[in-house]
């Protein structure tokens, strides 16, 4: 298979992720029931990150704590935004590190 699947059944087989906090489950399964009636056949929950400030600043320093642009000022101190990204972050890491096309 080539980088891109060719065939939509190639397509349906790629993983897919769903980044779901815990306390969502209802959405997960909606989620799940969506995607599985659209015949998507390979999809996995990515746990969300908790918007704590613990873990917040753990996360940021497993990614070496870059400086954030001052474009928006909030995100610094809104800790649902930076979970958000923190969580995309590290399903793509996880995709990266376990070659996942």
């Amino acid at each position: 298979m080539s980088f891109y699947p060719e065939t939509w059944k190639e397509y349906l087989k790629t993983p897919v992720f769903v980044i779901n906090l815990d306390k969502s489950k209802d959405r997960m399964e909606s989620c799940n029931k969506r995607l599985s009636e659209r015949g998507f056949l390979h999809v996995e929950r990515w746990k969300a990150e908790e918007p704590t400030e613990e873990n917040i600043k753990n996360n940021w320093l497993m990614h070496g704590s870059p400086k954030f642009d001052d474009i928006d000022p909030s995100f610094k101190i809104q800790y649902p935004k930076q979970s958000c990204v923190l969580s995309h972050l590290n399903c793509i890491k996880n995709a990266i590190d376990n070659n996942i096309e």
